[in-house]
């Protein structure tokens, strides 16, 4: 999110909140990665964003 904030092609406001645990980063942190979700699916939800242009809007993506 910080890379996307400062590129100056990007015509957009970026704020994000945490996704919590990507399961890559819990799996080398030696934890059950099932607990997090994975990065491939935090990535689609971003460039989803992005492309759809969802201001205002929210992403869901996080285990609940």
């Amino acid at each position: 999110m910080r890379a996307a904030a400062v590129e100056p092609s990007v015509a957009v406001r970026v704020n994000a909140v945490s996704p919590g645990w990507v399961s890559e980063t819990l799996q080398a942190m030696g934890r059950n990665p099932a607990e997090g979700i994975p990065a491939s699916e935090v990535a689609k939800i971003t460039v989803r964003q992005f492309r759809e242009g969802a201001t205002g809007s929210v992403a869901p993506a996080a285990k609940v």
